[in-house]
């Protein structure tokens, strides 16, 4: 009985090791975090052509003007009478 349940706990320091691992990698494939390309110094270059309307009075989204399509489906040819 000891021997099975010293085989059990083995098994199972195995498993965690091997569970700890497979973390490990992923973390290492796929790193968490903040990507090191965004910096608050950059947000700030996506708002200059908005300050530059907004400075100049400008509306910064203009209205645009929807055309209409509507598409006529070719019909279906009846079939040949004997």
């Amino acid at each position: 009985m000891k021997n099975r349940q010293r085989r059990s706990d083995a098994e199972r320091q195995q498993l965690i090791e091997q569970q700890n691992r497979i973390v490990l990698s992923f973390h290492t494939i796929f790193p968490l975090g903040h990507s090191s390309e965004a910096s608050v110094d950059q947000l700030g270059l996506f708002n200059e052509s908005e300050q530059l309307a907004e400075e100049a009075g400008e509306d910064p989204a203009p209205e645009r003007e929807t055309l209409a399509y509507i598409r006529h489906k070719p019909k279906r040819k009846p079939p040949p009478s004997t």
